[in-house]
């Protein structure tokens, strides 16, 4: 056997006897009796990184790829090492040295992909990809890295992910992914099954685990999801998705105390494209500051409503603040709140602004337990001239309770979830002395005789016009969205219907609603239909506005 071949093949052997350092010293032999064997550097680089890290490696690789610059293997290495070790420019720069050399390399156009992903630079990554896939159409690996960055079109996503199975890629992460995309869509039956598969295939898998706790807590069953946290929690307590449905379940439960141990952990995990990196701010750390807050929201209108409802316990505690908000947001908050610098979302940030914070963050500090929550009707303040006008509008039939009512939400992960059909709703039309108003912005072609179409001409983007008409009305009733926010908000009677599993602030028992005082919450059962659920809200609604 030749000098180089015998050096490397004891290197093997050292390797299968779990030998490391042997099989390192033989693999450095190698390359002294021949230094452009290349093959001799690339294991030698492989060796290094399994045992040393990643920075040990990237000499070797780099040394493999001089003697042979088409060397596709070496270079994905390279590029892996590179990426790990936070050199992502270079990263690129080796890939596309290699492109010169073998410009329908799969491997490598992928591992430029990936490169280019971690820069930011997703659109394109993802032209990369589809390279990648006409030069190597069964590369697994590239058709679920393709699907990573297309995962806002959720189908074309869902059938990257199903190609990258059928071409080989049989890992938990592609179930996984799948149950993910299942779960953003509504389909919480589907999500489960997926991540059940994917720990069939590995038990001990924690992505896994953990998002079969979120999908059961979707799916309203929280015995389940405490299960399957805890069991994540239990092998990697750092695990954040486990971290936050065990915070989530907590509060729900109004366990507040356990719930905000881990509630502030997403603020300080977040990646470079969040809105909080957006700027260059401190975080906001609950304490005195020597200048004015950002306090922005991050989230959906409804829950920008109901977070701005502790925009007076920061003024109560003596700092000054600058809201960011939605544009329809804007002027009802400046009238809420005169005190407050209200901007639009997008707009220029004051000067003298020296820490940001999410106001989903302000529960932690102001609503640590249900006696912190302010003894008060309201917090928002409506244009009172359109309040009059349309209570004037809605009391042309005199004698008669006007009710405002919305039944369906557009929302993609959620919506199914809430949503209910206006045919569902018979009994409440059938009521006596009553008339209603339609506050549904999107009705999806749906109708009945016995709703009135809104007067408004745009409840969706005319957040004020909707927040006069909910003033004007007699009760609102709706699903949990932006209408019963805003009615919560506006101290407008009303009746919430809520899914068995709603968001936590909802919490996941009784009929109060300590945010909103003037609301009152109808709950459908984990074992429940609609009709049962609406039929005793209606007897409510009857009893209320009848008494």
């Amino acid at each position: 056997m030749v000098g180089k071949e015998r050096f490397i093949d004891a290197a093997f052997r050292a390797l299968d006897g779990g030998d490391l350092e042997g099989a390192d010293q033989a693999l450095v032999q190698a390359s002294c009796i021949k230094p452009e064997y290349a093959i001799a550097s690339y294991n030698m680089g492989v060796l290094r990184n399994r045992v040393v890290g990643a920075q040990a490696a990237v000499l070797c690789y780099t040394r493999a790829l001089m003697v042979a610059p088409s060397y596709a293997a070496a270079a994905s290495n390279l590029a892996d090492a590179l990426l790990a070790t936070g050199q992502g420019a270079r990263a690129e720069v080796v890939c596309l040295d290699v492109l010169r050399h073998v410009p329908t390399s799969g491997q490598v156009l992928l591992n430029l992909a990936l490169v280019r992903t971690s820069l930011g630079r997703r659109e394109e990554a993802e032209q990369d990809c589809r390279r990648a896939l006409c030069a190597a159409p069964a590369l697994a690996s590239a058709w679920r890295a393709i699907a990573l960055l297309i995962h806002e079109r959720p189908s074309v996503a869902d059938r990257c992910y199903q190609r990258a199975w059928v071409s080989g890629l049989r890992v938990p992460a592609v179930l996984v992914n799948r149950g993910e995309i299942a779960q953003r869509e509504g389909r919480i039956t589907n999500a489960r099954a997926f991540y059940e598969s994917a720990l069939s295939c590995d038990p001990y898998n924690p992505d896994a685990r953990a998002n079969l706790a979120a999908a059961s807590v979707d799916d309203g069953d929280f015995d389940s999801a405490r299960k399957h946290a805890s069991a994540v929690l239990s092998r990697h307590p750092e695990h954040p998705l486990a971290r936050w449905i065990d915070t989530w379940i907590a509060l729900a439960f109004r366990d507040f105390k356990h719930g905000y141990e881990a509630y502030d952990d997403p603020w300080h995990s977040t990646g470079s494209g969040s809105h909080q990196h957006m700027r260059s701010i401190p975080l906001w750390d609950g304490g005195a500051v020597n200048g004015a807050i950002l306090i922005w929201c991050g989230q959906g209108l409804g829950d920008e409503v109901l977070y701005a409802g502790m925009i007076p316990d920061l003024l109560d505690f003596g700092v000054e603040v600058v809201l960011e908000a939605d544009r329809r947001l804007v002027s009802i908050f400046q009238r809420s709140w005169p005190e407050v610098r209200v901007i639009a979302r997008g707009r220029e940030v004051p000067g003298d602004v020296v820490a940001q914070s999410s106001s989903v963050r302000l529960p932690m500090y102001f609503r640590r337990s249900l006696e912190e929550f302010p003894v008060r009707r309201s917090y928002l303040i409506p244009d009172s001239d359109r309040v009059e006008h349309y209570r004037e509008a809605f009391n042309r039939q005199r004698g008669q309770s006007s009710v405002g009512f919305s039944w369906r939400s557009g929302n993609p992960r959620t919506g199914a979830q809430k949503s209910t059909r206006l045919s569902d709703w018979a009994a409440l039309f059938d009521l006596p002395g009553f008339i209603f108003y339609s506050l549904q912005y999107d009705a999806g072609g749906e109708g009945h005789p016995s709703l009135q179409a809104n007067p408004g001409p745009d409840v969706k983007d005319d957040i004020e016009g909707l927040a006069a008409q909910i003033a004007a009305l007699d009760h609102v009733i709706g699903i949990a969205g932006v209408t019963s926010h805003l009615a919560g908000a506006l101290g407008a009677s009303g009746h919430v219907l809520l899914p068995p599993a709603p968001l936590w602030y909802w919490f996941a028992e009784g009929s109060d609603c300590p945010w909103y005082p003037s609301l009152t919450l109808v709950r459908r059962g984990v074992d429940e239909t609609w009709g049962p659920t609406i039929s005793r809200l209606v007897e409510e609604v009857r009893n209320h506005l009848s008494g």
